[in-house]
């Protein structure tokens, strides 16, 4: 009984955490949008009013909801993983990993694995994923994710795209999480 308990407290923290997030994004998106494309030409604009006309003159309504599939994906992934594996890695490392002697003498050692365990998941897995979303809402023209894929593959360089920005991305999951577990 106590497994059943279990899984279905990590299921039901999944589906809630999967709910919020993609109940937030149609407003949130566009919002998110301008900021990139701010940050990604911060020469062609003084103020967000330009970023949206810039984004409307170039791609129309739907611009502001360009790489809106790879966000939407990307947040509910994050949410579907992250309360399960921060109410399981704890006991997991605590209770079948770690030996006794160790965790006496480091007892905050579950949640520095946990955290590291939650940060790498999310380089491999959210960074593409991220990736994607910037591609798309960058890019000067509307374009689908499919002729997005298209182009790239033509050049062969889809993995080294899709995870660039990995090895600063690292370093800064790694830090967030394990201090945030720790503390």
């Amino acid at each position: 009984m106590e497994n059943w308990e279990r899984t279905s407290q990590l299921l039901i923290s999944a589906a809630i955490g999967v709910s919020r997030r993609i109940g937030g994004h149609p407003p949130e998106h566009p919002l998110d949008t301008i900021r990139t494309r701010w940050q990604a030409n911060p020469s062609y604009s003084r103020n967000a009013l330009d970023v949206v006309r810039e984004i409307y003159k170039s791609k129309g309504l739907l611009g502001f909801y360009s790489g809106a599939i790879p966000n939407t994906t990307r947040r509910a992934v994050k949410q579907t993983y992250r309360w399960p594996m921060m109410l399981f890695f704890p006991s997991f490392y605590r209770d079948r990993l770690l030996p006794s002697p160790i965790q006496q003498r480091y007892p905050r050692l579950p949640k520095i694995l946990t955290g590291l365990s939650i940060a790498n998941f999310e380089i491999l897995v959210i960074n593409p994923l991220e990736r994607l979303k910037v591609w798309l809402m960058t890019s000067p023209e509307r374009i689908s994710l499919l002729e997005l894929f298209r182009q790239r593959l033509n050049t062969g360089d889809v993995a080294r795209e899709l995870y660039r920005g990995t090895s600063a991305v690292f370093y800064r999951q790694n830090v967030s999480w394990v201090t945030f577990l720790y503390v």
